[in-house]
């Protein structure tokens, strides 16, 4: 079984700032902070279900992008990463004292954030006049990282038809 740890924090302030015969207005505000870890799992990092010890639940793991090769880049330098000036530019993870200068692959892929927010905050205010009330109500969330498709999927490999965006 997997062991994880959860910390969390919850609060929530009322307030009645105007209270009359006609007109009432409350306001309700609240805070949520939530941290979480997983401790151990069976068999180790579970990399196809982006759990990994250490890490929180909902990891992002990918590629992380650090732009593009460009015609000014040092050519030794690009055909060491085995790229070309107009491929994408990634950090690469350091493989046996390389210092991460390697061709591109799978290895390179990293924990980029997590898909849980830290804090949840919302804000509620009634107003109230005689029999009609109005209620706005925002929320937010604050800490977590969004993993959009819209531009598709990156791939390691390098080669002419298969070193840009990767079709889902």
């Amino acid at each position: 079984l997997a062991e994880t740890e959860n910390h969390g924090i919850e609060l929530t302030i009322n307030s009645r700032n105007i209270v009359s015969k006609n007109f009432n207005w409350t306001t309700t505000l609240t805070a949520t902070w939530s941290k979480e870890r997983i401790n151990s799992l069976p068999s180790g990092d579970l990399i196809a279900e982006s759990l990994f010890v250490g890490a929180p639940i909902k990891s992002i793991y990918g590629f992380k992008y650090a732009g593009i090769w460009g015609t000014e880049d040092d050519a030794d330098l690009m055909s060491k990463y085995n790229v070309k000036p107009g491929f994408i530019k990634l950090e690469t993870v350091e493989k046996n004292g390389d210092g991460g200068v390697h061709k591109y692959s799978n290895d390179d892929r990293m924990i980029l954030g997590h898909q849980n927010p830290n804090w949840i905050l919302g804000l509620n205010n009634t107003f109230t006049y005689r029999d009609f009330d109005l209620s706005v109500f925002m929320m937010g969330r604050f800490g977590q990282t969004i993993q959009s498709d819209l531009l598709g999927n990156y791939t390691g490999e390098a080669s002419v038809t298969r070193n840009q965006l990767a079709g889902t």
